[in-house]
């Protein structure tokens, strides 16, 4: 048995979800008065709000905190992305941000300069002109309101509430030495839980600092934590002792503000090749490969290479169950995940293939996948007795009765239509 915790997870310690930590960190920025970083965040959180609607979602349930990070860092970034060639214009409003004052006088030394050199011509001088007094773009607006932005974040992030509903999985790990669990979140809730009730946590982190590689001592006590996105106590730090230059991540929970955070935000930026993020991925696929049942909390299924992981594991076996636990899984099946959809209709068409070749009715046996409309609180330990074989009780809820005979009309549906 394993676990792999979403933002949902966090939300009972005190910690803001996706969208209202867009709404916390902009709240921050402004009571730092760092007014120029507000508007900017303002700005690309009112684009992406716009865009929710275009898309035909629901833009009261606000912007999700990685969608703007990855924005501000994509607009930093601009001019230098493969794109840029084919974007005609920006929307006007993004130099205006990243426009720096220009005085006359800067103008006037400009010009000069310019005349000076030969062999230049007028239109170089207009060119040059123009690029003065317009400003250069170079993003730093954009890189200042991200850093501004992160340094708020984790902030917010570090003033945790009870983490007590965390203790079920920590328990896991005193008759299990070596019982992992994958995050995608910075905080450090199961950490501080584990300081609370005496279970060890070792993220692994420092040993990869040290050797670059996923190392785990044999026998080792207490709870292993893949933190798949970094952490808010991560920094990374210019190296002064290696050949060539390189970020060195430090797990010392130093903050500065010039120290990059040792966290990913966004889609691509997830697979970013510096640091141990790489390495973490790969270091969850191979523990996931040892366990037969993941419980999955308060994750949205956004990241594009989480699933896949989560998927290929599925695949390569039958006996392979996973369980999640997130109140939004009561919601319409077309509001349901694209990768929750595909997981349901999949493995019921699979349960369906298997019943129809026996000849038998419904299969007496634990579901594959199972959802639990429950907070984190609630479904964890429903979820450990699931997996654990200890499933009967969880059905006498009216919201898993009502769970298992949708699946099971799915199923019958399936069979109807003679799908093999």
């Amino acid at each position: 048995m394993s676990f792999l915790l979403g933002a949902g997870a966090s939300v009972e310690a005190g910690l803001p979800a996706s969208s209202a930590l867009t709404e916390r960190i902009l709240q921050e920025l402004s009571n730092s008065r760092r007014r120029d970083e507000t508007l900017v965040v303002q700005y690309v959180t009112g684009v992406l709000l716009a865009d929710q609607g275009r898309r035909e979602a629901n833009p009261f349930d606000g912007v999700d905190v990685e969608r703007v990070m990855t924005a501000l860092e994509l607009l930093a970034a601009r001019q230098r992305l493969e794109i840029s060639p084919f974007v005609a214009a920006w929307d006007g409003a993004i130099a205006t941000f990243d426009r720096q004052p220009v005085s006359d006088r800067d103008v006037k030394r400009a010009v000069e300069n310019v005349l000076s050199a030969s062999p230049w011509a007028g239109g170089d001088l207009l060119r040059v002109i123009e690029s003065v007094a317009h400003g250069s773009s170079s993003g730093a607006a954009y890189r200042s309101a991200l850093q501004h932005s992160a340094k708020a974040l984790i902030s917010i992030l570090s003033a945790v509430g009870d983490t007590s509903y965390l203790s079920p999985i920590l328990d896991l790990a005193r008759p299990h030495p070596g019982f992992f669990v994958a995050t995608l979140n910075y905080d450090r809730t199961i950490e501080l839980e584990g300081q609370r009730i005496g279970v060890d946590v070792d993220t692994g982190v420092s040993r990869w600092a040290e050797t670059g590689s996923w190392q785990w001592s044999p026998g080792e006590r207490g709870l292993r934590l893949l933190k798949l996105h970094g952490s808010i106590d991560w920094r990374f730090a210019p190296s002064t002792d290696s050949a060539l230059p390189e970020l060195r991540l430090l797990a010392d929970g130093v903050h500065s503000p010039q120290a990059e955070p040792g966290v990913i935000f966004g889609g691509a930026n997830k697979l970013r090749a510096a640091g141990p993020y790489l390495d973490l991925l790969r270091a969850w696929e191979e523990q996931l490969a040892r366990t037969n049942a993941i419980a999955i909390v308060g994750y949205s299924f956004r990241d594009d290479h989480v699933n896949e992981i989560l998927r290929r594991w599925i695949n390569r076996s039958d006996d392979r169950r996973v369980v999640i636990v997130n109140p939004s899984a009561s919601q319409p099946w077309d509001h349901q995940p694209k990768f929750v959809r595909e997981m349901i209709n999949g493995l019921a068409g699979h349960m369906a293939r298997e019943t129809k070749s026996a000849e038998v009715g419904l299969p007496n046996r634990p579901h594959r996948l199972i959802s639990l409309h429950f907070s984190a609180s609630q479904g964890i330990p429903h979820a450990i007795r699931l997996l654990s074989g200890e499933h009967e009780d969880v059905w006498a809820t009216p919201t898993e009765l009502n769970k298992r005979a949708e699946l099971a009309s799915r199923l019958d549906a399936v069979l109807r239509t003679g799908d093999n």
